[in-house]
């Protein structure tokens, strides 16, 4: 380690003075795709983060409505969105505006339930109309323009929603969504690194806005909700569970453990000594002893989404178990 940090000791000054370039403007504001002069907004998320045009930036993040970009204003880049420049999510008709129109959604929303503070900060401004998403990638959150798909017999705006990878957090009315990339990233940070659901969105909103991480929309509650319905369907999809399926019996969620002996998968399907040590199968029992800050505030009204579908025994024989005992 310490000879590849000496090698690159004597670059150091030209290293930072490639970070201070980056934040200064080029000597030619012109857009690189149609080489209009004055282009005032540039993508973080794209290679050299690049100059373009209002329309030349909405044509290049047709399919890309979840990176970042910043505008010159004058003095220096300040953070914006791309809804702000004038991008619009279309669903179906492979992204292009629906024929049969806007039209008029009975489950549109009709209202916001969040009293928002006063944000000076237009990027984190939420839209009051009643098209405008609010998206969480991976990347930071966003307000997206969407239009629906909106001819006869389209599927219901959520499940639109869910066609273009993005979960909505409710089924009436959606407001709000999460990529499937956030969830999925959200996970392995859970598991691999141990990050609760609250610490991980406390980054995101930092990473929405190193500035005012405070200003941005708390959506911890909908992340929460979300990642168990994610979980869920990741589940049912690995064991081959689909629409026409018969719901899963008792612990058939389960992943299969390829360690384990398996008598006819990895053990020989006959009388043999399963004595020895290496075919052993140990169980461990410990005590959770943070166990009872889970407990739910309101129990009666619980939603289970896998009673008895995983390692966990159904709820019903389990109180019959405690009656007993």
């Amino acid at each position: 380690q310490n000879s590849y940090l000496e090698e690159w000791l004597p670059y150091k000054s030209r290293y930072l003075s490639v970070l201070l370039d980056m934040k200064a403007p080029p000597d030619v504001m012109a857009c690189f795709v149609c080489k209009a002069e004055g282009a005032p907004y540039r993508c973080m998320d794209c290679v050299h983060h690049p100059l373009s045009c209002k329309t030349c930036c909405i044509k290049q993040h047709k399919l890309r409505p979840f990176h970042q970009v910043q505008k010159w204003n004058g003095r220096f880049f300040e953070d914006f969105t791309l809804w702000l420049v004038g991008l619009v999510l279309h669903l179906g008709h492979a992204q292009a505006p629906c024929p049969a129109g806007e039209g008029s959604w009975e489950d549109a929303a009709s209202h916001v339930d969040e009293e928002w503070e006063d944000i000076k900060e237009t990027h984190l401004n939420p839209p009051n109309d009643t098209n405008y998403l609010t998206v969480v990638d991976t990347g930071s959150m966003h307000f997206c323009n969407v239009q629906y798909h909106n001819c006869p017999g389209s599927e219901d705006s959520h499940l639109q929603l869910t066609m273009a990878g993005l979960l909505p957090a409710m089924t009436k009315a959606p407001r709000m969504a999460f990529t499937f990339q956030v969830l999925d990233d959200f996970i392995r940070d859970n598991v691999e690194c141990g990050t609760s659901a609250m610490n991980y969105y406390s980054k995101l909103q930092r990473v929405t806005s190193s500035t005012f991480p405070h200003l941005v929309l708390n959506m911890y509650r909908e992340l929460l909700r979300v990642s168990r319905m994610w979980r869920l369907l990741k589940l049912l999809k690995w064991q081959g569970f689909h629409q026409q399926s018969p719901d899963p019996w008792a612990s058939e969620l389960v992943l299969f453990c390829p360690a384990c002996p398996q008598p006819g998968i990895n053990v020989p399907d006959q009388d043999i000594d399963l004595s020895d040590w290496w075919l052993a199968r140990t169980f461990v029992m410990d005590g959770n002893f943070k166990a009872k800050h889970m407990l739910p505030k309101n129990a009666a009204k619980e939603v289970w989404l896998m009673d008895g579908n995983g390692f966990i025994i159904t709820l019903a024989p389990y109180k019959e178990y405690l009656t007993v005992t």
